[in-house]
């Protein structure tokens, strides 16, 4: 999936920051994860699996 600029490569907030993860901009299956990450200031690939 591409990553936006400005996202955090995170898809659930359980410290209920107010930043801009990835799970608020994309609806996934339970238990997708990234395998890596991007910096918020980064955008690019981002691969993801559900395998973890």
């Amino acid at each position: 999936m591409h990553k936006p600029y400005g996202m955090i490569s995170q898809f659930i907030n359980p410290a209920k920051r107010k930043k801009k993860l990835l799970g608020d901009l994309y609806s996934f299956p339970k238990g997708t994860m990234a395998i890596g990450r991007l910096d918020v200031p980064s955008e690019g690939l981002l691969l993801l699996t559900t395998d973890g």
